[in-house]
């Protein structure tokens, strides 16, 4: 007998890869509820920046080379956070110093680097407070340079979902402001994506590695 489908809804879109990762009977709906818009960066805007970086989201990388060369980014230090920056970063021919997983785990490693008094975070209008509230704590100094904005892409869904697959933080606010009522089982990229959705849906799965990937064999692994 044929197996019941499972539908499956993920708040951003994927890759043609990404999507043959799902197995049968999953049955993927995408849609994009967050959408990315880089701010134009003149060299001025950097100038007088520490040359010790950081970035949490691939979107910086991108923003700063759509309007700078490489080789205006003279950059001693860069510390990233996901595998996915890192190897963006690498892609593009920076040696990234370190990386973690997570933002607090990065900002603690930083916080034991002694030698580091101030660093250059390249983020988005929306970033999170954790990574720049622990530095400046320690008594990091921490030159803040806005370099894309995040938009709430707010859709409404109508059908009704098995699971949802969630990336970020915007990504659950983007869902609930639309006054989706569907709350099916939430899969999470990452433990702050979690907690933001943990006041509204019942059932959560956190991925053990925080990559889209690992969403998608979370899901498989459970449904099938």
């Amino acid at each position: 007998m044929k197996s019941p489908e499972i539908q499956i809804l993920s708040t951003k879109k994927l890759t043609a890869l990404q999507r043959n990762l799902l197995k049968y009977p999953l049955i993927l709906i995408d849609e994009d509820f967050v959408k990315i818009e880089f701010v134009e960066i003149q060299k001025e805007d950097i100038k007088y920046c520490s040359s010790t970086v950081i970035f949490t989201s691939q979107n910086a990388v991108k923003s700063l080379l759509d309007d700078l060369e490489k080789s205006e980014l003279c950059f001693e230090k860069i510390f990233c956070v996901g595998e996915k920056t890192k190897q963006y970063l690498e892609k593009n021919n920076f040696e990234v110093t370190h990386f973690e997983h997570y933002s607090k785990n990065l900002a603690d490693y930083i916080v034991n680097q002694k030698e580091i008094n101030e660093v250059t975070f390249f983020c988005g209008n929306s970033r999170l407070d954790e990574l720049p509230n622990t530095l400046k704590t320690n008594h990091i100094k921490v030159n803040e340079v806005v370099v894309y904005k995040t938009v709430l892409n707010q859709i409404p869904i109508t059908n009704t979902f098995d699971g949802i697959l969630f990336f970020s933080p915007s990504g659950v606010q983007s869902y609930l402001m639309a006054k989706n009522s569907v709350k099916p089982k939430a899969f999470c990229i990452g433990t702050t994506t979690a907690l933001s959705a943990s006041n509204y849906f019942n059932e959560i799965v956190v991925v053990d590695n925080p990559t889209i990937e690992d969403v998608i064999h979370k899901v498989n692994q459970y449904y099938v």
